[in-house]
């Protein structure tokens, strides 16, 4: 059983790449030796678009979920609906 330090030191060590861009997360997690996988959501912005109206090139990571020790599932979705 981890006691309430290593648990802390645990997160502290995964790097926060939430918010950032899918590209720049994707950076700093190989940089950090990280692995993860991705689960697409619709922003927003995006949820309205019928099929094959939205055609989104920049992603941003809107949630991140510890799965491992050095992996984590990345929620993202869809910066903007370029039509």
């Amino acid at each position: 059983m981890r006691n309430r330090g290593e648990a802390t030191a645990v997160v502290d060590d995964i790097p926060d790449v939430t918010a950032l861009r899918l590209d720049e997360a994707i950076g700093v997690l190989k940089e950090k030796g990280f692995s993860f996988y991705l689960r697409k959501t619709a922003s927003y912005g995006t949820a309205g678009a019928g099929p094959g109206e939205c055609h989104a090139e920049i992603y941003r990571v809107v949630r991140q979920t510890p799965v491992g020790k050095e992996e984590l599932e990345l929620t993202i979705a869809a910066e903007a609906c370029h039509k």
